[in-house]
């Protein structure tokens, strides 16, 4: 955490929006499986609600919010 201002706290959450990885499935055009990088929010969506789950869990948990 960070000083925001007088009797203020800011959190800063820095998560990536490019080159994500992601599982990939085979199908039966390309029946390889593995990794495959994806970018954009809809990739980065699920990392920004991890964090704001972890955040809320902090908060209610140890801070009594």
């Amino acid at each position: 955490m960070r000083a925001a201002g007088p009797g203020q706290r800011a959190i800063d959450v820095a998560l990536p929006g490019n080159r994500i990885s992601s599982a990939k499935g085979a199908t039966a055009a390309d029946p390889t499986q593995g990794l495959i990088a994806y970018g954009g929010t809809s990739m980065a969506t699920p990392m920004v609600a991890g964090a704001a789950i972890l955040l809320r869990e902090y908060l209610t948990t140890k801070r009594n919010v």
